[in-house]
């Protein structure tokens, strides 16, 4: 919300001049004007196996660090423009 009131601040228009996207699809996103496209993490997932891998090095500290992907999903909404 701030930087769509910083870009209105210097005269650039959401989504005229510029998209702008953010980070977890929070319910603020569907309430701004323009609405916020966003992309999706599934935090609950993304803690569950946090503390997995957590729990895991505690038992055995020397296994191997892991690095894990988690599906994401993509939410467009008006605060995208067409490319120029």
């Amino acid at each position: 919300m701030v930087a769509y009131h910083d870009l209105a601040a210097l005269g650039i228009k959401v989504p005229g001049d510029v998209s702008v996207v953010g980070f977890d699809n929070s319910e603020m996103c569907e309430q701004m004007h323009p609405s916020l496209a966003s992309v999706e993490q599934p935090s609950l997932e993304m803690g569950r196996q946090a503390l997995e891998i957590l729990l895991q090095r505690i038992r055995d500290p020397d296994i191997p660090a892991e690095h894990r992907v988690l599906p994401t999903t993509w939410v467009p909404r008006e605060s995208l423009g067409t490319p120029p």
